[in-house]
């Protein structure tokens, strides 16, 4: 799904982290920074929360476990590769920009309109009862 250069840049910035566990990447039910959004590829939505984000100068990757839980196969590979565009920009110096990372992401042959799609047509209410499912079963 990546290219060559695009694989050699991450892992070049990745490597040169002083932390070595890095990157880290995570799968949580919530996380205290998680992002709210009402748009989606230039599109109104309800609002909905990020299933995934990058930290700490993209060495920490979070996925949103329940919405990664949920959605189906060929679309979880979009949502990874769409994280690691900000890795990508970032290693070149182009710190993280929505349109950039779209841009990087058609290029690689990666279709952002179908996780769009997903994102749009999935139910935030439902996604967020199975959260709080699993956050109080604790």
């Amino acid at each position: 799904m990546l290219p060559l250069h695009a694989r050699r840049a991450i892992l070049a910035h990745w490597r040169a982290s002083p932390n070595p566990f890095c990157p880290t990447i995570e799968m949580l039910l919530s996380w205290s920074s998680q992002e709210t959004f009402t748009s989606i590829g230039g599109h109104e939505v309800s609002e909905f929360v990020a299933f995934g984000q990058c930290g700490r100068r993209v060495h920490e990757l979070r996925f949103w476990a329940v919405a990664i839980d949920a959605m189906p196969d060929d679309v979880v590979p979009l949502i990874v590769a769409h994280e690691l565009s900000h890795v990508f920009a970032w290693a070149i110096g182009n710190h993280a920009n929505e349109k950039i990372d779209r841009a990087n992401l058609k290029l690689w042959g990666v279709d952002q309109l179908s996780l769009d799609r997903w994102i749009r047509n999935s139910s935030l209410t439902k996604l967020e009862r199975i959260a709080n499912k699993h956050v109080n079963r604790g």
